[in-house]
């Protein structure tokens, strides 16, 4: 069953309690001040109708490990409070009206767990972000975040990283290449611009990669993909990048999904593209190839979904 109405103050007689998961539910209504509740650890508020501002009195929940309180209708600036909760290692704000500028978070020196996507947050990216070193999985998409990227060197434990549809700015930071452990790449639709750095070739883990619909220019060579053997996935289409590889370059990787229209290949057909044997969907639109389709073109259409 579920339930229904609103928080009340009676929650604060439970001053023992350490684990409150109410989500899931059909809770409305503002969160009430739970600063009297100095035990509790775990804290599931996800997935009801709240509304209303985060009450500045969650940073007083020192033991603090799991807050979450995505899905919800919660509104206004994150109170920088939640900074303070030095403990916490999920916090997860997904699906809200929230706004404003993000809060140094520097002191949430536990976090794994970083979920601020689908709000309304604006300005930049705090540099204190680049300090988390145990963080794992940190999304911020569709923002309005803008500026440039700070420095993620530090963030050795991230392995997923989505930046996406924001107003991001400037070049992608060389820094990018010290997240050896980092699978997931999304830096769709934004306005970043330049050419993706060296460093890129270093990520060993990465897996799926969309840089897809930016400004970004320059050169990708066979040095930006030398180490990347576990990767399945590339879209980098909406860019001006050039691919400039030997013609006899047979790629480290088996992409199951390439997408690289309005990018320059041309004007030959891309050669190494007969190498990749687990291609299931490929957009090479629009990118200066001339001539007629090559005859071995044929033998990888079966298996294209395109």
């Amino acid at each position: 069953s579920q339930f229904s109405g609103k928080l009340t103050d009676q929650l604060g007689r439970f001053k023992n309690i350490k684990s409150l998961d109410l989500s899931y539910n059909s809770i409305s209504g503002h969160i009430l001040s739970l600063g009297k509740l100095s035990t509790l650890s775990y804290l599931d508020l996800s997935n009801n109708g709240l509304s209303g501002p985060i009450p500045l009195s969650l940073g007083e929940l020192l033991p603090l490990t799991h807050l979450y309180l995505s899905w919800n209708k919660l509104e206004g600036p994150i109170p920088p409070s939640l900074g303070d909760l030095s403990f916490l290692k999920y916090l997860d704000l997904y699906r809200n009206k929230l706004n404003g500028s993000l809060p140094p978070l520097g002191k949430l020196s536990s976090l794994t767990y970083l979920d601020l996507s689908d709000n309304e947050l604006s300005g930049l990216i705090p540099p204190s972000l680049g300090e988390l070193s145990f963080l794992k999985y940190l999304t911020l998409s569709n923002n309005k975040l803008n500026g440039s990227l700070p420095s993620l060197g530090k963030l050795s434990s991230l392995t997923n990283l989505d930046l996406s549809n924001n107003e991001l700015s400037g070049p992608i930071p060389s820094s990018l290449g010290e997240l050896l452990s980092l699978t997931d790449l999304c830096l769709q639709n934004n306005s970043l611009s330049g050419p993706i750095p060296l460093s890129f070739g270093e990520l060993s883990s990465l897996e799926s990669v969309d840089v897809s619909v930016n400004k970004l220019n320059g050169t990708l060579s066979e040095i930006h993909f030398v180490n990347l053997t576990r990767l399945t996935f590339f879209y980098a289409s909406g860019n001006s990048l050039i691919l400039k590889v030997n013609p006899d370059w047979i790629p480290p990787f088996q992409l199951t999904s390439l997408s690289m229209g309005s990018c320059h290949l041309g004007p030959q057909f891309p050669s190494w593209i007969y190498s990749q044997k687990d291609l299931s969907d490929l957009d090479i639109s629009n990118s200066g190839i001339v001539g007629t389709i090559p005859s071995g073109f044929g033998d990888i259409i079966p298996i294209l979904n395109t």
